[in-house]
């Protein structure tokens, strides 16, 4: 059982995620074996792979299956907002999370904040803004334009049809991004395109593929999931703006971006998104595995 696996590919927030992975452990003592046996396998490997933010993921992957494995959970969440958001947004984040979301979700119109995240120190970007279709997709692109990078997104549709997206975001060097003139800039380009944009316009950057790169699979999987659902795997090469192009891609196919997890190995991209169906049926899937291929496939 890959309990890093899960825990850095895979959404624990989702429940059957849970079961799945709990199917394969007897007990909570298997479970905690299993808990330090990954932990030191990471650190022992690579001590640079451990940070804050794998750490949290494998805490929190662990305090869920511990529930599941148990059937103790936590106290309910309090939360004196009016419950315009998805059950799963109740569920995802904590009171202090909810506090802090509380003045963008109150307000109309376009909002942004940031934060180093309490518990992993990540950089952590909220937006609240009107729903349209390219919005994570624009907002992917102005990211790549300043060569950060995303480790996971998540985005929420209200009954008030605005979006609340979550990102953590990297430095250049898919570390830690502490520089503030490089967020507030962020902030500032972010909120001059969903204000003028419709559609993302992407930046034109040139990169030279090597030959390691060339080499690498390249592969799109897709897989259809519960509650008009699906999960996308992608398997190529890293690129700027790669993110970027997918989420365009989604996009143009009807398709609405719940979840993300991207994971860089090396220039190795291993993403895996959680994609919300139109509920007409719109998309032709093997269109949209077809325009995905095209997408990843390295370019002369």
């Amino acid at each position: 059982v890959s309990q890093s696996r899960y825990a850095q590919k895979r959404d624990i927030c989702d429940p059957a995620v849970i079961q799945k992975f709990i199917g394969q452990i007897k007990d909570k003592r298997h479970l905690d074996y299993l808990y330090v046996l990954t932990v030191a396998d990471i650190r022992g490997t690579n001590i640079k792979l451990w940070t804050g933010w794998v750490a949290q993921l494998l805490e929190q992957l662990y305090s869920r299956s511990l529930e599941a494995l148990t059937g103790e959970k936590n106290q309910k969440k309090q939360t004196t907002q009016e419950t315009i958001w998805p059950a799963d947004y109740y569920e995802h984040f904590d009171s202090i999370d909810l506090t802090w979301h509380q003045p963008l979700t109150q307000a109309t119109g376009l909002s942004i904040n940031w934060r180093s995240h309490p518990r992993h120190g990540q950089c952590e970007l909220l937006i609240h803004t009107p729903y349209h279709p390219y919005v994570f997709a624009i907002v992917t692109n102005e990211v790549s334009k300043l060569g950060l990078s995303i480790a996971e997104s998540r985005m929420y549709h209200s009954l008030r049809n605005s979006a609340l997206l979550e990102l953590i975001l990297l430095n250049q060097r898919n570390q830690t991004l502490k520089d503030i003139q490089v967020i507030r800039e962020l902030v500032k380009n972010i909120q001059l395109a969903l204000a003028t944009e419709a559609q993302p316009q992407p930046a034109k950057i040139r990169q030279k593929i090597s030959v390691t790169a060339r080499q690498l699979p390249h592969e799109v999987r897709i897989t259809k999931v519960e509650n008009n659902r699906l999960e996308v795997e992608v398997k190529t090469h890293d690129r700027r703006g790669l993110l970027a192009d997918l989420a365009y891609c989604f996009a143009k196919h009807h398709t609405r971006v719940e979840h993300a997890k991207i994971m860089t190995r090396g220039e190795q991209a291993m993403d895996i998104f959680i994609l919300k169906l139109h509920a007409e049926g719109k998309t032709d899937l093997n269109q949209l595995e077809s325009e995905l291929q095209k997408t990843i496939a390295p370019k002369s």
